[in-house]
């Protein structure tokens, strides 16, 4: 007899939202107009960025108050630009669940005011050793989203799916390190990627992967998935570069129990209760536990360590 999962309230809700929020943003992509944005940082962001934030925060505070929630955007262009908070609105209260007792478990912001004060409850949240911390990043690889690429890539997904590590099948371990296969993005701005290519030339593996996806979670996904992959190096350009937690936190726990090790460059396992970013990790190592040893060291070798 099984025992109950300690966590199936949180499980059964975080599903529901996020089901929701896939509707939500696919609605979206049939859209010419997607309420396009550039932030601070040149990356974009869209009223789905904006609806799922609120639409899954609005689920989870509703039902844990207590709970600390981290999410990526904020609502200060939605404050200074009633369009897009109008149209923001409209995407966030107007999808829900076909099944009525599904949605009914889920709450729906009942003004514009509590969209736009949900928002923000994410963007002030920190992942801290103390707090109980939801890590969302409501489109992650808006670019892409933007320009239908990533559904393009996993389309059978476009619906959206839930990716439970326990349905899925261990990744290989590999004896040698030519059997490992890097994913990677040429399109990172933040990333070394000729000292990618020198690390997989150490370890005599191929590079590039033919498979060039931008989100880290979607790298993680196809990871985890067997897509062709099995790890992936992130070399950052400046020494000051840290990743975002809301990049990396929800593939790295499905990876890691599917037989994967997440460590920074020097192979120190990732601390996630660092605040928003991944404050004490310098760069990243994915890789089959079995060889993840021998590509930190080829890491070192490269940055001369």
């Amino acid at each position: 007899m099984s025992t109950p999962s300690p966590y199936a309230k949180e499980l059964q809700l975080a599903s529901l939202a996020v089901q929701r929020a896939a509707l939500l943003t696919e609605q979206l992509l049939s859209a010419v107009d997607k309420g396009a944005l550039d932030k601070s940082d040149d990356s974009p962001v869209t009223i789905a960025d904006f609806a799922a934030q609120a639409s899954i925060i609005a689920a989870i505070h509703n039902v844990f108050p207590e709970d600390d929630i981290v999410g990526e955007e904020d609502a200060t262009a939605l404050r200074s630009n009633p369009t897009l908070l109008e149209r923001t609105w409209d995407l966030a209260t107007s999808v829900h669940l076909d099944d009525a007792a599904s949605e009914a478990q889920l709450h729906t912001p009942a003004t514009r005011d509590e969209l736009l004060d949900l928002i923000d409850l994410g963007a002030k949240g920190a992942c801290t050793p103390t707090s109980r911390t939801w890590t969302l990043d409501p489109v992650d690889g808006t670019a892409t989203f933007i320009r239908g690429e990533q559904v393009l890539l996993f389309g059978r997904w476009a619906r959206g799916a839930l990716l439970p590590a326990r349905a899925l099948e261990k990744v290989p371990q590999v004896a040698e390190t030519a059997r490992v296969s890097f994913i990677d993005t040429r399109a990172a701005k933040t990333q070394d990627l000729e000292a990618h290519g020198r690390v997989a030339a150490t370890l005599g593996c191929p590079w590039p992967n033919p498979v060039d996806l931008w989100s880290a979670q979607m790298r993680y996904v196809a990871i985890a998935v067997q897509g062709g992959c099995n790890a992936f190096i992130k070399l950052p350009l400046s020494d000051d570069y840290r990743s975002k937690i809301w990049d990396h936190a929800g593939g790295m726990l499905i990876v890691q129990e599917l037989g994967v090790l997440v460590t920074d460059l020097e192979g120190r396992p990732v601390d996630c209760s660092q605040g928003r970013t991944l404050a004490s990790c310098h760069g990243m190592v994915v890789g089959p536990a079995s060889v993840h040893g021998r590509i930190v060291e080829a890491v070192k070798q490269v940055r001369g360590l």
